[in-house]
């Protein structure tokens, strides 16, 4: 019974070592030290992304003007009657001025001598150049000369100071009719007006320039407190001389003239 135990498990040994002769070995598995030992997964594709164009960059304001400039600016759209935006600068030109008069000739006038820093500026419109004349803080801006206002062709000057203020006024009528009319106090200039004369009242001087001849007159005026100084200049071009009446209508008609001008709206 031994002996067909031993032939039994003799057997079954051969049989278990000719099956092991078909199975593959197993192939031994390497590992770097440190790596993860599930296989990475692959990447996905790059994503296709859509840059917008740049925005524009908005224009950046550049230095604002002067003061004295915008004020000139606004002042003269506001006279002609237009937008500011019509009136052009032309030039700028820092100075002093002589006087507080604001270096605007005025004859019979008399200034505060101190020295005024301040602008030269030039503006056009519709190809017209004005010319102004301010302090540097843009406090004082007067019109000093506007188109067609030559000082050669003055045919009236008129003049009046005085007061307890030390008020002044001044009167230049041009030939053509343009009328420059100043207001000042103690020596100071803190109004210019230019206009245009209608028609009606042109015609009376120029009448007048064509019967009389020229003439230089000053009246004073007695006050209580200060006296009244008033001057005129008369550019006559006829051979009659003016009698003491017709003295007095021109120095009527020259103040009627002044308070139209300074106290009438502005336009040209």
């Amino acid at each position: 019974m031994k002996t067909y135990r031993w032939i039994l498990f003799t057997v079954l040994g051969l049989l278990a070592l000719s099956l092991s002769a078909f199975v593959p070995a197993a192939q031994p598995i390497l590992q770097t030290p440190g790596a993860a030992t599930t296989p990475a997964l692959p990447s996905p594709p790059p994503a296709f992304v859509v840059t917008p164009p740049p925005l524009p960059i908005p224009p950046t304001a550049g230095p604002s003007e002067p003061k004295p400039v915008s004020d000139a600016r606004n002042e003269l759209s506001q006279r002609l009657g237009v937008q500011e935006i019509q009136v052009q600068v032309v030039s700028v030109q820092p100075t002093t001025w002589p006087n507080a008069c604001m270096g605007i000739n005025l004859v019979g006038i008399s200034c505060k001598p101190s020295p005024v820093p301040g602008y030269l500026i030039t503006l056009t419109e519709n190809n017209r150049d004005y010319v102004y004349h301010t302090d540097r803080a843009g406090n004082i801006v007067v019109l000093a000369s506007v188109p067609g206002e030559v000082q050669q062709n003055q045919l009236l000057h008129w003049t009046r100071t005085g007061g307890v203020s030390g008020f002044c006024n001044a009167l230049t009528i041009y030939q053509g009719g343009a009328v420059r009319a100043i207001n000042c106090e103690d020596g100071v200039i803190y109004q210019v007006v230019h206009k245009q004369m209608p028609s009606s009242q042109f015609q009376i001087l120029q009448g007048w320039i064509n019967q009389y001849n020229s003439l230089s007159l000053h009246h004073t005026i007695p006050a209580p407190v200060n006296n009244e100084m008033i001057a005129l200049q008369f550019s006559g071009a006829g051979n009659q001389s003016f009698d003491p009446r017709q003295m007095q209508s021109l120095f009527d008609y020259a103040a009627s003239i002044f308070t139209w001008a300074t106290s009438a709206p502005l336009p040209i």
